[in-house]
């Protein structure tokens, strides 16, 4: 176990190499002289469920694609001002995108069968949208599928049209449904970051909304990786937290085991006995020790 101060400065643990991770330890470094900061991910890699994967550029015209999130709207101002500390930037696009299948498909481009069979909907979805500003107080906290019931949509114009197109800006996957309703009329009726505004009463959103490209995450990560160790923060990948053994006013005792990398970085936890890495003995759990910390910041899903 080792000592609890070092200097007089707090010792800090970060779990989770994401980007809030990573943010994390970057604004503690700022401050050198008061945090002692240490970055650990059970995976051989900085970025977190956002990388780039690479494929053929003869087939596909490009030679890799990000996986994870591909870009985001020009309101993330944290985000870009982090690429440009990194030498990074992102592309400007007109965004197009489309939703689901066969005959549940549609998109924001032209209409489709989906939007002609919701048409009635689709123009009462516009109106309640007005209802809902007028009246934000009362929607403020709403959950989304509350509020769609109680003006009688139907569940499939509910789970095909308004919940994927309030999902894919905010991000918010399996719980979309309790989202506050203010966030998708937001989305809907904002002209500053209302990625569908203005609501279409034919085909609910028919703009192209200007957002940014990302450029290659893996690159950038590990570019982030680098700075972080250059301003003293200890970077320690395929290392895995175990539990919290203590976590007091006194501080924080934790355990790690050290995961062996695979091939492509992404090692298996401990836990994930299903994964063929696991198979391997150089990939089994090894033995576990115990650190001790002033702080603990959890930033894993």
């Amino acid at each position: 176990m080792s000592a609890k101060k070092s200097n007089g400065r707090k010792r800090v643990l970060v779990v989770g190499a994401g980007a809030a991770g990573m943010s994390a330890a970057h604004h503690l470094a700022q401050h050198p002289e008061k945090f002692q900061v240490t970055l650990v991910d059970s995976v051989n890699y900085c970025g977190g469920q956002a990388f780039a994967v690479p494929i053929d550029k003869n087939k596909h015209g490009a030679s890799w694609f990000n996986q994870g999130v591909q870009g985001g709207s020009n309101i993330f101002h944290h985000t870009m001002t982090m690429f440009a500390r990194q030498g990074y930037h992102a592309d400007p696009v007109k965004l197009q995108v489309s939703f689901g299948k066969d005959e549940m498909f549609w998109n924001n481009v032209f209409p489709t069968e989906l939007l002609a069979k919701h048409q009635k909907e689709i123009k009462r979805f516009a109106t309640v949208l007005k209802i809902a500003r007028w009246f934000e107080i009362f929607f403020a906290l709403m959950p989304l599928k509350l509020m769609l019931k109680l003006f009688f949509f139907s569940d499939e114009f509910i789970n095909f049209i308004a919940l994927p197109m309030t999902a894919l800006f905010l991000g918010t996957g399996n719980a979309t449904p309790e989202t506050p309703s203010i966030m998708l009329e937001r989305l809907c009726t904002s002209p500053t970051y209302g990625m569908w505004y203005p609501a279409d009463k034919q085909s609910v959103a028919s703009n192209l909304p200007p957002m940014v490209v990302f450029p290659n995450f893996s690159d950038f990560y590990e570019t982030w990786r680098k700075s972080l160790v250059k301003n003293g923060v200890h970077v320690r990948l395929s290392t895995e937290m175990t539990s919290v053994v203590k976590r007091d006013k006194d501080g924080v005792v934790v355990s790690f085991i050290k995961r062996t990398p695979v091939e492509s970085n992404h090692n298996p936890v401990s836990g994930d006995t299903d994964s063929p890495d696991n198979h391997d003995p150089a990939n089994l759990p090894s033995e576990e020790w115990e650190e001790e910390y002033d702080e603990l910041i959890l930033c894993v899903l």
